[in-house]
């Protein structure tokens, strides 16, 4: 069964921090967040990795810890 967790979102730059609602269907907290984003006006993911589960599981605290930028190649659509 899906439910909902609210994965609190942490940046270095504290006026970026946010929390929002993610579906899971684990019994545990993910490790790994990707959270759909844009970059430079495309599509891109923010990656986020877990810091503390204590208020599991209706919450969870995780770092940015990056940016993976999308592409055309990574759709999985082919001519």
């Amino acid at each position: 069964m899906t439910r909902m967790f609210r994965a609190v979102l942490l940046h270095d730059d504290a006026v970026r921090d946010h929390a929002v609602l993610v579906p899971t269907a684990g019994s545990t907290a993910p490790i790994v967040l990707r959270i759909p984003a844009l970059y430079a006006g495309a599509a891109a993911y923010d990656v986020y990795e877990l810091d503390d589960d204590d208020g599991w599981p209706d919450q969870a605290i995780y770092d940015h810890t990056g940016l993976i930028p999308r592409t055309t190649t990574d759709t999985d659509e082919r001519p």
